[in-house]
């Protein structure tokens, strides 16, 4: 039985070496899955297709799902009105027992430059989660996703997505390099194959549904 981030996963961080891999993710009982990062993240809030597949596989587990995302939030930069609460304090509060990160986006726009500076900024926000308990007993289990791809939408007065395309898939690549070291799950939003493995994805969700 697979859940769908195996299926959405074309690499498993730390496939390379099996000492190194983490175990395929299995959801545990009224498990709590908290969604971070920019605006991919917060429009699952309206659009959530992730969720939707992963609650039709794990069928009577009682999974929840926060969403914690925030349109231009970056790893180091999370603007809040005064009084609302830190990232931090509001993962305290809602006790992630996971936690998907959507990160590297908005950091892309520093191009190959800002690489470095990107990586030591995810690995340290990783060795940040995995040192706390916020369910009061483990540490969070933590999947990296990719940002996601520029789509061409083939119109005269937009940009194809050449430029933006190969920047992502530098920071689709530091993004894999960082799970792995940390050992830690990754998924590749941005592979050209994400489009097929959604509607193959969406088709056995439909079927599941129906039976």
């Amino acid at each position: 039985f697979f859940y769908t981030i195996y299926f959405l996963s074309t690499s498993i961080a730390g496939a390379a070496n099996a000492e190194l891999q983490p175990p395929e993710p299995a959801f545990e009982n009224s498990d709590r899955i908290v969604i971070l990062g920019g605006t991919l993240a917060e429009r699952m809030q309206h659009d959530a297709w992730l969720e939707t597949f992963i609650q039709a596989r794990a069928a009577g587990k009682n999974l929840s799902f926060r969403n914690l995302g925030f349109s231009a939030d970056s790893l180091n930069h999370q603007l809040r009105v005064a009084g609302f609460g830190s990232q931090d304090k509001w993962l305290e509060k809602t006790k992630p027992d996971w936690i998907f990160s959507f990160f590297g986006f908005n950091e892309s726009f520093e191009g190959e430059a800002g690489i470095d500076q990107f990586k030591k900024d995810l690995r340290k926000f990783v060795n940040k989660h995995k040192a706390t308990k916020y369910n009061g007993e483990k540490s969070p289990q933590i999947i990296l996703f990719s940002p996601i791809a520029h789509e061409d939408l083939k119109q005269a007065n937009l940009p194809d997505g050449t430029a933006n395309n190969r920047r992502l898939q530098l920071y689709t690549n530091a993004i894999s390099e960082v799970a792995a070291e940390t050992n830690v799950y990754f998924v590749d939003s941005c592979s050209k194959d994400i489009h097929r493995i959604l509607l193959i994805e969406s088709f056995k969700t439909r079927s599941h549904a129906l039976s």
